[in-house]
């Protein structure tokens, strides 16, 4: 399969359809790409009464959270913040993987998530922040944009913002 064939490949996998979905996984494991999606198995909390236990940044100094979004919200977060379900609401938390993890196409992201916003564990302290028994952390105040370290591209392969040398050393 050819470089210029590999944009039809890059589509939401159809997560109800197994076998699609697996012959998709296939598509990307014979093309050595596989490892360009991330693994977030939560995305967005509806209006829902979930206790979770509180988040303590202190737990995990050697680790960065990340969020994934559109490119296109970049500005709307640098006036705003990250706020929960974004400009349009409608959500209750901010979520976040604490770093994240390569894997197929099983459990791509969504097709319009391009870019990751990365900060450190401690970028959500004081905004009454739970964790999820799936390691995942949820805001649910805003998170003003100062308080992350960069934004990278998954579509450039290339920092957004690029982070200081010195905060991407743990």
């Amino acid at each position: 399969m050819s470089l210029a064939s590999w944009p039809t490949l890059f589509r939401g996998s159809m997560f109800d359809r197994d076998g699609e979905r697996m012959a998709q996984a296939d598509q990307f494991e014979q093309l050595d790409v596989a490892s360009v999606f991330i693994l977030l198995e939560s995305g967005h909390s509806n209006r829902t009464t979930v206790e979770h236990a509180k988040y303590v940044p202190s737990r995990f100094p050697d680790r960065y959270l990340v969020h994934v979004t559109n490119e296109k919200n970049i500005s709307s977060i640098r006036r705003l913040g990250l706020l929960p379900g974004g400009t349009r609401g409608g959500r209750q938390d901010v979520h976040f993987a604490l770093n994240c993890s390569l894997t197929t196409m099983q459990n791509s992201l969504r097709p319009e998530s391009d870019c990751i916003i990365v900060g450190f564990p401690s970028c959500v302290e004081d905004l009454d922040s739970g964790f999820t028994e799936s390691q995942y952390v949820l805001a649910k105040k805003p998170v003003p944009f100062s308080r992350f370290l960069g934004v990278w591209s998954l579509v450039d392969c290339c920092w957004i913002q690029r982070p200081n040398d010195s905060d991407l050393v743990l």
